[in-house]
């Protein structure tokens, strides 16, 4: 077949290229251009959100078996790799501040300089290979050699002006361009489906994917923007993870049915044409009448579009009552024979629109005498407020000077002068608090040991009062701990060594930082070894840290390994096979209503 001789000659001697095949057309194309070149092509496709196999959004686990039977047919090997901690961590948590700032962002752009030509670049290195290519059109032009400090690679528009995504790639840095090959740049669209028809891939009529982001993949005059699906996909990401939904509901006409809102981002732009959020979110029947503003789909936000305006806060008691009622941090202490883990995050949230960093970890230590941990979730000004009175605060006794955490004999004493300084601050804020509708909420978990006494653990209410661990109970967790309960619950026992509870800690953590994204690095770690009455074993992990890096990865990796290796279930009980479908001696199988008049009890 005919192709362009600058395509076929472009290249030069042959590389070994690792082609990220995103189960489209123009990656695929991509990859057969580069064997026909000579090149020695392995296929590598990368998964960057973890939610979105069966989304009626984006189907990875179809784009993956598009791009598996494209390898198929060019007669190479392919990869899977999953990016979506990588993604979660690098893109669409800027996502999310640049759209709390009241800009709108464009996570294409990030997402190019931190994954596809960054994480998928590392990896390609790993696996040996001296370039990586992917389906975008641009081009990429060496200068030769250089003055020292000039740039030796430019980055160029794609031929086809109506797909150029010179754009989206101008974050690329010169180490980044030198490894990188556009195979599709010098084409227009047209000759790619060309292409693609008649080396018969699979995918050669598959449809483009709508781009999130205005400008890519321009449409006729009319037509412009965003496109309703992608548009519906942001919503969907940011409604799924911003935890912030508005309370109550609205009623449509005559209908009776609850309508469910978008979540309220005071700070956020606003899209002259909002649309509603993936099947939950119903526009019809909305009120329009004076005082329904809150719940009127003009004053819902919109990530998209440079056309947007400034709303005024709508639903800011929202906000106040989740900064002061529901936990969005994750902390967790374990009292073992050994020692004790302390592992604390740092986020701290009102909403989508307040998110900032705050340590949630104190130590409190005397060389020789006393190591003391403390940990505290809920309201922020609360915790802050009992940390620092905690440091002077004194209860009476009789026959002796004033207790404080400086001279108690035990950690229970210790534990008591927290609750009374717990109580203090209650006693100067709770009735503001109540008067401006909000609870008193924090929690703490305090630990450590004391000299003459073995260590003990602690956690502390909002009311002062405070229950131990046991042997039978050697954790305590606050804050969002529902997600890193069950690896603790099945690993954790008081003989457990601590390195084993520290990594328990560490995988109990990223469960929770997988499944909320309010729960964010950095993360504070402490491990006490029993008897010191001090320790160096601390460290702050942020999202470069290697060891936390090591165990995202391997983690959800052995756990599909595991998940694969449990056998399907089967109902007719096959030879050799453990039967679903067993005959309860306890419990009657379940009736089936078969007719109107049939008694159900």
């Amino acid at each position: 077949m005919s192709m362009p001789s600058s395509v076929v000659s472009a290249c030069g001697r042959p590389h070994r290229v690792v082609v990220g095949l995103s189960g489209g057309v123009d990656s695929a194309v991509s990859a057969w251009l580069l064997k026909q070149q000579g090149h020695e092509v392995v296929g590598l496709f990368m998964k960057n959100w973890e939610d979105d196999d069966d989304s009626e959004f984006c189907s990875s686990r179809q784009d993956w078996l598009d791009a598996a039977s494209v390898a198929d047919v060019i007669g190479i090997d392919i990869e899977h790799v999953n990016f979506a901690a990588d993604y979660k961590d690098r893109v669409f948590a800027e996502f999310l501040r640049e759209y709390q700032a009241g800009r709108t962002p464009n996570p294409d752009v990030l997402c190019n300089a931190e994954i596809k030509f960054k994480a998928f670049l590392d990896h390609a290195m790993r696996l040996g290979a001296e370039k990586i290519a992917t389906g975008h059109y641009a081009r990429v032009r060496s200068l030769g050699e250089q003055p020292r400090g000039a740039a030796q690679f430019q980055l160029l528009k794609g031929l086809d002006p109506l797909k150029d995504q010179s754009y989206f790639l101008h974050r690329l840095n010169q180490a980044q361009l030198a490894r990188t090959m556009f195979p599709v740049g010098e084409l227009p669209k047209t000759e790619v489906r060309r292409i693609a028809a008649e080396i018969g891939l699979p995918n050669a009529k598959k449809k483009d994917r709508a781009r999130a982001v205005r400008g890519q993949n321009p449409l006729p005059p009319g037509r412009r923007g965003l496109r309703t699906r992608a548009r519906r996909r942001i919503w969907h990401l940011i409604f799924c993870n911003s935890h912030c939904h508005c309370h109550g509901h609205s009623h449509g006409h005559g209908h009776g049915r609850p309508i469910v809102h978008p979540p309220a981002l005071p700070a956020g732009p606003v899209g002259r044409h909002p649309r509603p959020v993936g099947r939950p979110l119903r526009r019809r029947g909305l009120s329009r009448r004076r005082g329904d503003r809150a719940c009127r789909p003009a004053a819902c936000p919109s990530p998209y579009g440079p056309n947007h305006q400034r709303l005024t806060p709508i639903i800011r008691a929202s906000h106040a009552h989740r900064a002061d009622g529901d936990f969005m941090t994750y902390c967790v202490g374990i009292r073992l024979n050994a020692g004790l883990v302390f592992l604390s995050d740092s986020r701290t949230n009102a909403g989508v629109d307040q998110i900032s960093t705050c340590r949630k970890m104190m130590i409190y230590e005397k060389a020789g005498d006393r190591f003391i941990v403390l940990l505290s979730a809920g309201n922020l000004s609360i915790s802050q407020s009992v940390r620092e009175i905690l440091q002077v605060e004194k209860l009476e006794r009789h026959g002796g000077e004033p207790l404080t955490i400086w001279n108690a004999n035990s950690l229970f004493d210790v534990a008591r002068v927290l609750g009374s300084a717990v109580r203090r601050v209650y006693q100067q804020d709770g009735p503001a608090l109540k008067a401006a509708g909000l609870d008193f909420n924090a929690s703490f978990i305090l630990g450590g040991q004391v000299k003459g006494e073995a260590m003990r653990l602690f956690q502390v209410y909002a009311p002062g009062n405070f229950i131990e661990a046991t042997r039978e109970a050697c954790f305590f967790q606050i804050g969002e701990s529902k997600y890193g309960k069950p690896i603790l619950d099945r690993v954790l026992t008081p003989t457990t060594p601590l390195d084993e509870a520290t990594k328990c800690a560490l995988i109990s953590m990223d469960s929770t930082l997988k499944s909320n994204l309010s729960v964010g690095l950095p993360l504070d770690l402490v491990v006490y070894r029993e008897g010191r009455y001090a320790s160096e074993e601390h460290v702050c992990i942020d999202e470069q840290n290697p060891y936390f890096r090591m165990i995202r990865s391997t983690w959800g990796q052995r756990l599909r390994e595991v998940f694969e290796g449990i056998e399907d279930p089967h109902w007719t009980g096959e030879q050799g096979t453990t039967p679903l479908r067993t005959r309860s001696e306890r419990y009657e199988p379940l009736r089936k209503v078969t007719h109107a008049g049939q008694l159900i009890v």
